[in-house]
């Protein structure tokens, strides 16, 4: 089966209709579909009809359209919605014309949104890399002939099982070995992450769970670690292509080793166990970290949009992780009514409702106090390195608060464009860091990647031969 990537642009022409019940008859229309930019386009050349119900409302979005290409491929559309419809009248009288748009389609096969699928299979761009691929070795030899050998370091594809979760994961390299018919020979490593369940799950199972793996190669990467090529496996055998349009739009671009932030074999045998405590955590900080790796793969972020962002996800990792209260709600209550009732009657009613809700929120940490909560744990070696310091710079919060609350009389104190992007840079690395020392990778790993060549340790380092916030 040939391979269909996510960004790349694909067509297909041939008969489109819905799934049919009862055995009756599909309706088969005409069109084209591609896929480009991260969505599935099909243009009709007349109108569907579901044989379930010929109301308009039916045809305005399909849970599932099925294709039969004109090379015999299957194809099946997900969550297909109208994006037009037009209308014509010639001699043959009137003709509708649809249009439906999709970010979700399968190449090989007529599913449905209850299909389950025994395992999928994402293919990484720079996963290769970051698993420890050397590339080829070559040796000369002169007797009897003269011959040139080339070897590849072997590979142990890792396979990881998850009990808690009914799932194993495996992280592997393949390499595509041409016959060899001329002088030039391509030879390509691929690096990929396969997740295996115990039983058949939908296909946005396995989306959750490979999102999962995924995120955290990114934290160890410094990249994104999104895939490129997705293939999914029916319980009978059929492998299937994956069109989706994921979060991530941007892929690994790394070509050297040093890229990377930590590599695989920096974490060596504890990768199993921090793997597991990942994965158990997950739950409880997907959302701040989702917001972290956004920003780290964004580019062209106004700097103060940046910093706003970074602030945001480090106050969300300490609300997913830790206790953020002065006092426990009932004794809050208390304390709460007290200070409501104290209100002046005079006071406006929507003036009212403005100081309740601030009176609400009265118990809860300042930003600063989340900020020191969170980096206590971390060690004094690695917050003096990224920070500077032992603590958060205090013209963070202060510019944090300022473009919160606009009040000028903090505008001073905020930092200026360049040192909002320099305080960015540390905040990345911080948050990468928290998130991988949570789970368990040890000080002096941190330390060593910290101090390593990819490109945002070298430029802390710079930062740090400087002066500056």
């Amino acid at each position: 089966m040939a391979d269909y990537t996510i960004a790349d642009k694909t067509e297909f022409s041939g008969e489109w209709f819905l799934p049919a019940d009862n055995g009756a008859l599909a309706k088969k229309v005409h069109g084209n579909f591609t896929w480009a930019d991260r969505m599935g386009h099909l243009q009709l050349f007349n109108s569907l009809s579901s044989p379930k119900s010929n109301s308009a409302s039916r045809s305005a979005a399909q849970p599932v359209i099925h294709g039969e290409t004109v090379n015999s491929k299957q194809i099946t559309m997900l969550d297909a919605f109208t994006s037009s419809t037009s209308m014509t009248m010639g001699e043959a009288g009137f003709k509708t014309r649809q249009s439906f748009k999709s970010t979700e389609c399968l190449i090989g096969a007529h599913v449905d949104e209850k299909t389950t699928y025994s395992l999928i299979y994402y293919r990484i761009p720079g996963l290769q890399l970051w698993l420890g691929n050397k590339g080829a070795t070559s040796e000369l030899t002169v007797q009897p002939t003269q011959v040139v050998s080339y070897a590849f370091e072997s590979f142990v594809n890792e396979r990881f099982e998850i009990a808690d979760k009914g799932l194993a994961i495996e992280l592997r390299i393949s390499r595509n070995l041409p016959s060899i018919s001329g002088a030039k020979v391509t030879i390509e490593s691929q690096g990929a992450l396969k997740i295996v369940p115990e039983s058949p799950q939908s296909l946005h199972w396995f989306y959750r769970e490979a999102g999962k793996t995924v995120s955290l190669l990114s934290l160890f990467a410094g990249a994104p670690m999104s895939p490129d090529l997705i293939k999914i496996l029916l319980p009978d055998g059929r492998e299937l292509s994956v069109l989706v349009a994921l979060n991530a739009k941007t892929n690994c671009t790394y070509t050297h080793a040093h890229d990377f932030f930590l590599l695989r074999e920096n974490v060596g045998n504890d990768f199993s166990k921090i793997l597991n405590e990942w994965l158990g955590l997950y739950e409880k900080i997907d959302t701040p970290m989702n917001l972290a790796l956004a920003v780290f793969s964004s580019t062209g972020l106004w700097s103060h949009v940046e910093f706003l962002s970074l602030m945001q996800a480090l106050e969300g990792l300490h609300r997913a992780l830790m206790p953020g209260k002065y006092m426990v709600d009932a004794e809050y209550s208390k304390v709460a009514t007290l200070l409501t009732s104290a209100i002046p009657k005079s006071v406006e009613s929507d003036h009212r409702e403005a100081l309740k809700v601030r009176i609400k929120y009265g118990s809860e940490y300042s930003l600063r106090k989340r900020l020191k909560a969170l980096l206590d744990p971390l060690p004094l070696s690695i917050r003096q390195l990224i920070l500077g310091g032992p603590i958060v710079p205090n013209r963070w919060v202060d510019t944090r608060n300022y473009f919160t609350h606009w009040d000028e009389a903090g505008k001073e104190q905020a930092l200026s464009g360049a040192e909002m992007h320099r305080a960015g840079v540390r905040m990345r690395l911080l948050l990468r860091v928290l998130y991988l020392y949570q789970i368990g990778v040890s000080e002096q790993v941190l330390l060593t990647a910290l101090s390593s060549m990819n490109g945002e340790s070298q430029y802390l380092m710079q930062l740090n031969s400087q002066s500056g916030p």
